[in-house]
């Protein structure tokens, strides 16, 4: 699987950004944060009209899977059965959006992030105290704190 995703965080979150919007979009998706990507039918609080009507529960992470990797609304997808950049890279996404920073980048870089050459993002911006709104609580909120942090990604660097 080739997510075509950018090897730029504040890049590879607009794209997550685009692709949550497209699944906003589908009849066939219910954005909700905490499912990566699951058939309304193996998500436990789902309602029966969702089930016959073939919804399918995913997150930001979860519409890239969506729109870059071919699965479809009736795949059920387990994280860690991908492969481990792609598995890696959607962790990352996941905790960017939830302003995880040091999480995020560690998620981001892991395999070399133990490199004795690999030059780590600054401590400023590991610590960092991002707060993004949550997705359940204002979609629009939401949308602008991750445009701003990949804004604040992109002038950093990354």
């Amino acid at each position: 699987m080739d997510l075509k995703l950018s090897n730029v965080p504040s890049e590879a979150l607009l794209q997550a950004l685009a692709d949550l919007e497209a699944a906003e979009k589908d009849d066939r998706y219910v954005v909700d944060m905490g499912v990566w990507h699951a058939p309304a039918e193996l998500v436990g609080f789902t309602t029966d009209e969702e089930k016959t009507a073939g919804k399918c529960y995913l997150c930001m992470a979860g519409a890239m899977l969506r729109a870059r990797g071919g699965v479809g609304p009736t795949d059920d997808v387990l994280i860690g059965k991908l492969p481990d950049d792609i598995q890696e890279k959607l962790k990352a996404i996941d905790y960017f959006r939830m302003g995880w920073m040091s999480q995020a980048f560690y998620h981001w870089f892991y395999e070399r992030w133990y490199d004795d050459d690999f030059n780590r993002p600054p401590d400023s911006l590991m610590d960092l105290d991002v707060s993004i709104p949550r997705y359940e609580n204002g979609a629009v909120e939401f949308k602008q704190g991750i445009r701003g942090l990949a804004s604040l990604l992109k002038t950093a660097g990354y």
